[in-house]
């Protein structure tokens, strides 16, 4: 019977877990702008969403942070009729605010003729458009 009662106990407590808001902060990750230079441009091309869902994996293993699944903002890019390509900063920032994102990360490459690349980040603030942080 006690082993009954602690079983219930913990149950409950899950479910009121469960129903509490979640008070982290929610981060929304764009595609990476693809900068390179000349013929290679098309070669790069795969590294905008690649360098954004290598991203994604990194943030999400962070538990104080939720970070918004990528369909999630495709869908919605996809019924605003939005092109990825087309995104400005303060469409994005309409974006992160249709989400529920509290910020939103930013990011571009650019490789040279040689094949180096410099790849530059930035997470703005949804509610106030200001960049935060720059890597």
């Amino acid at each position: 019977m006690v082993r009954y009662a602690f079983a219930s106990l913990a149950l409950v407590a899950g479910v009121v877990a469960a129903q509490a808001p979640d008070s982290r902060p929610t981060v929304a990750v764009m595609y990476f702008d693809n900068g390179a230079m000349g013929k290679q441009h098309e070669d790069f091309d795969a590294l905008s969403k690649g360098i954004s869902g290598m991203l994604i994996t990194e943030l999400a293993q962070d538990q104080q942070i939720r970070v918004v699944e990528r369909d999630q903002l495709q869908h919605l890019m996809d019924e605003q009729n939005i092109d990825p390509k087309r995104v400005d900063q303060s469409t994005a920032v309409r974006l992160g605010k249709l989400l529920g994102a509290h910020h939103m990360i930013f990011g571009a490459f650019v490789t040279d003729p040689s094949g180096r690349m410099i790849l530059t980040s930035r997470a703005v603030n949804v509610e106030t458009s200001q960049v935060e942080y720059v890597a």
